[in-house]
């Protein structure tokens, strides 16, 4: 308020922590990224607005894209009560859905996405084990790379990626990328625990849907 912001960029976590405070009137344009959105916190804020006094003159965009990829690659505008996709890829950004033979899949199919583009990351610091894992060679473009994301998605018939999930148990909470299995690794390390699961559970209430971690195990006893 202080210094007129009017364009900010938040984890959707965070941003509905402060959704109070965006009712200004001086915000134009939000821009949400690092997990899924809470649909039902974007239409609060829409109805918020629409019941107010205040200029609904603002602008809501869901922008998807792993750290591999400078962060961004696609982007899609968030409207209310609308059933929204994580939309087209940004013009120097590549967007390939693929089959585990790395064969392109039609539109409708559900598929791995990779990604390439002028973004793409060289690789992990000090990890090429990792990087050769998971950054490989671009048949659609001779002489360049692709990312192996993880993240299970499809085409839409209107040209929209939408996101299905993971093929892995990689979870996001916060913005923070979470290994399950790393968790339950440590676990098994402590004595007295014979097995144990790790998973994400998600909260109840409409307006929270923040995620959490739940350990179970079975005990030596």
């Amino acid at each position: 308020i202080k210094n007129n912001i009017n364009v900010v960029k938040l984890v959707p976590g965070f941003f509905e922590l402060i959704i109070d405070f965006l009712f200004t009137g001086k915000i134009k344009k939000i821009i949400l990224g690092g997990e899924k959105l809470n649909v039902e916190i974007i239409n609060k804020l829409y109805n918020v607005y629409a019941q107010s006094n205040v200029d609904c003159d603002f602008k809501i965009y869901d922008e998807y894209g792993p750290t591999e990829s400078t962060v961004g690659m696609c982007y899609s505008q968030v409207y209310h009560n609308n059933n929204h996709s994580i939309g087209k890829q940004y013009y120097n950004c590549k967007a390939y859905i693929l089959d585990e033979q790395l064969q392109p899949l039609p539109i409708g199919a559900v598929g791995e996405l990779y990604i390439g583009g002028v973004g793409l990351a060289r690789g992990y610091l000090n990890r090429p084990d990792l990087t050769a894992e998971r950054f490989m060679a671009n048949p659609f473009e001779i002489g360049t790379r692709m990312y192996q994301t993880g993240d299970l998605v499809r085409w839409r018939f209107d040209g929209n990626l939408e996101y299905i999930g993971r093929n892995d148990f990689q979870v996001k909470i916060r913005g923070h990328r979470i290994e399950l299995a790393e968790i339950e690794s440590i676990l098994a390390s402590y004595e007295g625990i014979k097995q144990n699961a790790v998973l994400a559970r998600e909260h109840i209430d409409k307006e929270d849907k923040s995620k959490y971690l739940v350990g179970y195990y079975v005990s030596d006893g």
